[in-house]
């Protein structure tokens, strides 16, 4: 272990925080005067952020990460390096104040709306959103980083006793980790992290009975990622690509198998593992660089604070990144080798020969575009399993534990709540009831503005002293893509928004720009209809195709028809029922696949399909889904339109004004041309 107190740590504190500005200064005044893409600005940074991390580690004078150069270990590494948690657990949420809400916000009337919130507050009547700060840099700073050697794990007992080495009771209910496990604590207890093959890993019954899918299955097929789902792997893989791999191995981390074992998995057969030396060296590099963020904030340096959250967060790009196995090469071929196919060796050897920086005899050609200057687009690749060779791998075990921490860090908060606590998780963001809520606001400890701590998330978005905003409406549709509602007690409202995806229409058939209400109003709008109807309808947008032969190109006006699978296909159905401590509110649970319900305890069946050969073509709402919205008092659709209309200002900003004198008589002079022909 490292010790933070140490001169050899302090020395590496001072030098990466002088790393830090010397290549900021150089960062920024590359940006301010280049004119390349922002793109170019931001790789040309993050290779500053690799070689400074590099840097710290010398300065440190320990041996710093190495990538897997063993292929079958780095292939259960990369199946157990998942993503961010991402998964709606409710497919609508309603205070039972938000008739009241709405009807006080359209007939204008702040002063009543702000006496709602402050009720609804004061009852508990709401949501609220909570995000960790800056998660990842928390998790690199006290979760215990796999910087050292590799050793095996070779028996089940030594694989039970690595999960089991991550529970605390400390830990559990201080709900984050406590200070005798924190990586930055001079005499911490180190834990482990390794990565465990499994086979067999099952659900039990009664962990179906859980009204949601908290635990995330990655399969070997890049095709579906990472699921949530209470299915045991055989009835998943058989939902989702009718085949039945009969090996049935997995590979999870350490940290995630002591939760799944903890809420109802049980595994059936250890195979084995491996696991790396832990040490704390990415403890003092985080803290030096977080706290230079915060006296940039607080001297109002904008541009310095942004750039050091990038530092931040970009060391935990730059230790999962993946190799990248194609390049692109503008040449000026000779004239017997204009004609000639992909395969030719002619073409390989003079690639190979002329651009050496870039490939080599193991790249293969799968494009070539002649170019009307005379020069060609050449496009070559190479085989994964040889790719590594070439440019080397990322350390991804340092990837997979960053990500494997930060769920930690949000399991502790989530797994302790009950399962009807919460309605939508995002990787460092929580949608909790407002007696929760209140509840985690009692914790000086969990609360604040400290790295690693959890604050509103909307308190940025509300200027009043002591603002505390709350959600009184969500309409969910799938993972990043919800809408809410928030206000605060002084009147205020706002309207978030999140569509993965999504395409507005930029202009009109007249070619006017519509006003960035207008297209917020848009996807508001697509965002009810997910809600009220099942999916969005048809809308137009705006496509982007990148191509060698064409370049970039645009088109405005293409009509969209989006997959009702995406908004109706995650789950089998949703529930009719109550937010915790606000009876007369509305919340519709998802009840996920796999998960073991009584018929009457699902009172709106699973989204009817329609098959045509066998082919699903889409979902529909059930009729019981109408009369649940009539039956519980949630507004009309179109009362809800009448919402958007008003908080957007739509009829008044429908298309963005002209900015200048000689804007507008432009116009006046193109309108003048087309009322001629016409």
């Amino acid at each position: 272990m490292v010790d933070p107190g140490s001169e050899s740590f302090g020395a590496a504190n001072s030098s990466s925080a002088q790393m830090v500005r010397e290549n900021f200064k150089a960062v920024k005044t590359y940006s301010v005067a280049s004119s390349k893409p922002p793109i170019v600005s931001f790789v040309t940074f993050m290779s500053v952020v690799k070689k400074m991390l590099n840097g710290y580690f010398d300065v440190l004078s320990i041996e710093k990460p190495m990538s897997i150069d063993v292929g079958a270990l780095r292939f259960w590494v990369d199946m157990a390096q998942m993503g961010g948690r991402v998964s709606p657990y409710a497919k609508g949420y309603m205070s039972s104040y938000f008739p009241a809400f709405l009807n006080a916000y359209l007939e204008k009337d702040k002063a009543r709306v702000g006496r709602i919130v402050q009720a609804a507050y004061e009852e508990g009547a709401f949501k609220a959103v909570i995000d960790a700060n800056s998660l990842y840099p928390f998790a690199m700073a006290e979760g215990w980083m796999p910087t050292g050697e590799l050793y095996t794990l070779k028996t089940s007992e030594e694989c039970r006793s690595t999960i089991n080495a991550m529970m605390c009771r400390n830990c559990q209910s201080e709900r984050t980790i406590c200070w005798n496990h924190r990586a930055s604590n001079p005499q911490g207890v180190s834990r482990p992290f390794a990565i465990i093959i499994v086979k067999g890993l099952k659900i039990t019954d009664w962990a179906k009975k859980k009204l949601r899918a908290q635990m995330g299955r990655k399969l070997k097929s890049d095709k579906h990622g990472l699921q949530y789902t209470l299915e045991n792997v055989r009835d998943m893989r058989y939902r989702l690509d009718r085949v039945w791999e009969d090996d049935g191995l997995e590979a999870y981390t350490n940290i995630d198998l002591y939760w799944m074992l903890r809420h109802g998995f049980y595994v059936e057969e250890y195979v084995g593992g491996f696991g790396w030396k832990t040490t704390n060296a990415l403890s003092t590099l985080i803290y030096g660089g977080y706290n230079m963020r915060l006296e940039a904030k607080k001297e109002g340096n904008q541009c310095l604070q942004q750039t050091l959250k990038l530092f931040l967060n970009g060391l935990f790009g730059v230790q999962s990144q993946k190799v990248i196995r194609s390049v692109e090469i503008v040449t000026s071929l000779p004239p017997e080798l204009k004609d000639c196919g992909p395969d030719s060796p002619g073409l390989i050897a003079h690639l190979t020969s002329n651009h050496k920086k870039k490939m080599d005899s193991r790249f293969s050609v799968k494009d070539i575009v002649h170019l009307g200057n005379g020069q060609s687009l050449v496009k070559c690749s190479i085989a994964k399993e040889l790719a590594e060779g070439l440019k080397g791998y990322s350390p991804h075990h340092m990837g997979a534990a960053v990500l494997s921490w930060s769920r930690h860090v949000m399991n502790l908060v989530m797994m302790e709540l009950e399962p009807e606590e919460c309605t939508y998780t995002d990787t460092d963001s929580l949608a909790i009831f407002g007696p929760t809520y209140k509840e985690l606001c009692t914790s000086s400890s969990l609360m604040g503005n400290a790295l690693g701590q959890y604050k509103n998330d909307y308190g940025d978005y509300f200027k009043s002293p002591g603002s505390d905003p709350i959600v009184l409406f969500s309409a969910i549709g799938a993972k990043k893509v919800k809408l809410h509602v928030v206000a605060d007690y002084t009147g205020e409202v706002y309207i978030s928004n999140t569509y993965k995806g999504w395409m507005g229409q930029g202009t009109d058939l007249d070619g006017r720009k519509f006003s960035f209400s207008k297209l917020a109003y848009d996807q508001s709008l697509s965002l009810l209809e997910a809600f009220y109807l099942g999916s969005p309808n048809e809308h137009l947008g705006t496509r982007w195709l990148r191509s060698c032969d064409i370049g970039v190109q645009i088109q405005h006006n293409v009509l969209f028809s989006p997959d009702s699978s995406t908004y109706l296909g995650y789950c089998k159905g949703f529930t009719n029922s109550s937010p915790p401590g606000d009876l007369d509110g509305f919340v519709s649970y998802v009840v996920p696949y796999g998960s073991h319900y009584d018929e009457d305890e699902v009172i709106i069946p699973s989204p009817s399909r329609h098959y045509v050969t066998n082919k699903i073509l889409g979902y529909t709402m059930p009729d019981r889904w109408s009369e649940v919205i009539e039956e519980r008092g949630i507004p009309t659709f179109e009362r809800m339109k009448e919402f958007l209309s008003s908080y957007y200002q739509i009829e008044e900003n429908l298309h963005y004004a002209p900015t200048s004198v000689e804007e507008k008589e432009e116009y006046q002079e193109i309108n003048a041309i087309f009322d001629r022909n016409e």
